[in-house]
């Protein structure tokens, strides 16, 4: 009866939430006292749905209390070609690898991609935005699929929409909202084992909300004596990279937000996040596809 009483506040306080949001990314959330403590007795009672859903979610900068709807605790299908984007030193790439993992599609990482078709581009020049998107478009598989790298400028965008087939276009963007000064700290910590290959980070990171351990090795004994740094983990190339990243990007992200197809999040806690991730992107998935499907259904109808 307990357990009754409670499923049904928390539905009652979902739909207060739904009708209050006014996130463009519509994901379902909360952050009062009495959420957080809801959410917690409904876990001790064992409600499993509550339980598997009760994330800590980060959107738009603002913590807050994720309570989805159940069908994305249940389960969840990728449908869509989700771009990741982020500066250098957020994470970008592992936690591609990681959301690869988890939907089981294929992530595709630019560099890689350019790499192999090394014999198509100058060294040493940089690559035109016509041929990188005539090469990507050429490599993309058929099912959905994460993108890593892309687009970079928002002249890339416009040739994807105007050359790509439909079913291979990017649908949905997921932005890494990692301040310059927090991924500069984790770009100048980098290093390289010569002894045990081992790739770490030497630069714990505590500022702007961000708490970010250094990633030390654990079996091995070298304890930094034969670790080294790349040529351009230096202080003026990464400012000068940052900069370039923030500002080419900016007008991809407007671009994308203004047609509903854009999600920030804030990875505070680093690989501690990974769950929050997980329960944020799945929800505003869900929904962009809910409301894609309505809107269809008028012109289906008529």
């Amino acid at each position: 009866m307990l357990v009754h009483g409670l499923r049904s506040v928390l539905s009652s306080r979902c739909l207060q939430l739904r009708q209050k949001s006014k996130m463009s990314s519509e994901v379902y959330l909360g952050q009062s006292h009495f959420d957080k403590v809801l959410c917690v007795i409904l876990i001790f009672f064992g409600c499993r749905v509550a339980a598997k859903s009760a994330q800590y979610a980060t959107v738009h900068g603002t913590h807050f209390l994720a309570l989805p709807v159940a069908r994305m605790a249940l389960s969840f299908a990728i449908k869509r070609n989700v771009a990741l984007i982020g500066p250098a030193g957020s994470g970008k790439g592992s936690y591609g690898k990681i959301f690869s993992q988890r939907w089981k599609i294929p992530l595709v990482t630019v560099s890689d991609v350019l790499r192999q078709h090394s014999h198509e581009v100058e060294s040493g020049t940089l690559v035109d935005d016509t041929v990188v998107s005539n090469i990507l478009r050429d490599h993309l598989p058929k099912q959905p699929y994460i993108l890593d790298g892309f687009p970079r400028t928002l002249k890339q965008v416009h040739l994807m929409e105007e050359t790509w087939p439909k079913r291979l276009q990017i649908d949905a963007v997921v932005d890494l909202d990692v301040p310059k000064q927090v991924c500069k700290e984790k770009l100048l910590g980098r290093r390289f084992c010569t002894k045990c290959g081992g790739n770490y980070n030497v630069h714990a990171v505590h500022i702007l909300g961000f708490h970010l351990p250094a990633q030390l090795p654990q079996d091995c004994d070298c304890n930094g004596e034969f670790f080294t740094s790349r040529p351009d983990d230096v202080e003026n190339v990464v400012d000068e990279r940052l900069d370039a990243h923030f500002r080419e990007t900016e007008p991809i992200l407007d671009y994308f937000d203004t047609r509903g197809r854009l999600l920030r999040f804030a990875p505070y806690m680093g690989y501690e996040d990974v769950p929050r991730f997980h329960a944020a992107v799945e929800t505003w998935l869900n929904d962009m596809e809910a409301r894609d499907q309505e809107e269809a259904s008028p012109n289906m109808e008529s």
